[in-house]
């Protein structure tokens, strides 16, 4: 490199190349009489797109005997990302499942999903309007195409025109997003309308946030209760800080320094509230953080909270360290205080054994 006060008049040509791209399908399937579904079925769904690849696109539903789903495609190219969304009643795409594969054409990709039917069934409101069900799938073909830009310039003034180009980062850099405007909101309070009390802390709101992300609040500040007329909820049965960081997610979708407990007392509020995304990103928190010294506190929480796919990771990791977990302190109180969940357990280990 040159320094800044040396001369440089020769002329260069440059010629940049590189841009891929990817194609991306978008095909909607629907299945009516949800609740009807047998476990062991597997129905198409009726799926329909713009696309003109649809005559060689298929879809089907799979209920397996634990109530998990999960979601059959078949496309007659070698190599594809698939993205798997649930539509809720306001057409929001609820991510559920996503797979990169490289397959023989025709090949089936089965796909799970991240609720099970018992789930969905539980919250059918949300998911299941009219008592149907329907699937958003993205098809995402690699592909590239490269275009040639060719510049030419003069290398004496390659100085001013990087600190031309800094600037212009700097500048686009320094401008905010909406999320960043959306939390600026609610951290200053601008322009609320409601608040929710904690013993604690009073947090002023947006309702219109709120009823977007959640549709118990929705229901509160749209209907005529007391909430509605008030301006204001009472929140008994949450601490200040669970509740600023639900809140937090509700206006910005990211969780902050998650840990073990913030965790359990966050999927209890989005449990309580109907906020599916955040109790499902506590959920996998959850699951990838088993241990055998939490593995039965969880164990109680999916019980409680009728969680299935939480459940079955659970009962999952307990078969794996079945000595370490079944001779603990903890094993022995839960069987003195909880004799059915255990027995279960104890079910779900015999069944795992006997299958392989």
């Amino acid at each position: 490199m040159w320094k800044s006060e040396e001369s440089i008049s020769q002329v260069e040509r440059c010629l940049v190349e590189t841009r891929t791209e990817s194609d991306c399908q978008i095909f909607i399937g629907t299945m009516e009489k949800f609740s009807c579904i047998k476990s062991g079925a597997k129905c198409p769904l009726n799926v329909k797109s713009s696309s003109s690849e649809i005559s060689s696109f298929s879809m089907n539903l799979s209920v397996a005997a634990d109530s998990l789903l999960s979601i059959e495609v078949k496309r007659e190219v070698s190599s594809y990302i698939c993205k798997i969304f649930i539509l809720d009643k306001y057409k929001n795409k609820v991510k559920s499942g996503q797979s990169e594969n490289k397959f023989s054409v025709n090949e089936l990709l089965s796909v799970p999903l991240t609720f099970s039917k018992d789930y969905l069934m539980k919250n059918k409101e949300y998911f299941l309007p009219n008592d149907e069900l329907t699937i958003h799938c993205e098809i995402i073909l690699p592909g590239a195409n490269i275009d040639e830009i060719e510049y030419i310039f003069d290398c004496e003034d390659t100085q001013a025109r990087n600190t031309d180009v800094s600037s212009e980062e700097h500048q686009i850099k320094s401008l905010t997003t909406l999320t960043d405007d959306w939390i600026s909101m609610f951290r200053e309070g601008i322009l609320c309308d409601a608040k929710l009390k904690t013993a604690t802390e009073t947090f002023p709101v947006h309702t219109v946030v709120l009823s977007a992300r959640s549709p118990i609040f929705k229901s509160m500040f749209t209907n005529d209760m007391k909430e509605k007329v008030n301006h204001c909820v009472d929140i008994d049965d949450l601490d200040a800080d669970t509740l600023g960081r639900m809140l937090l997610f509700m206006y910005s979708d990211t969780l902050d320094d998650l840990k073990y407990e913030s965790a359990k007392s966050l999927y209890f509020a989005a449990d309580k509230y109907n906020i599916v995304s955040l109790r499902q990103r506590c959920s996998n928190f959850l699951k990838q953080n088993l241990l055998q010294s939490n593995c039965l506190d969880i164990l109680l929480l999916a019980d409680k909270h009728q969680d299935k796919d939480l459940k079955y990771a659970v009962q999952n990791y307990i078969t794996k360290n079945d000595e370490a977990v079944l001779f603990s302190d903890e094993w022995r109180n839960l069987e003195e205080n909880n004799s059915r969940l255990t027995t279960e357990v104890f079910r779900f280990i015999y069944m795992k054994n006997r299958r392989n």
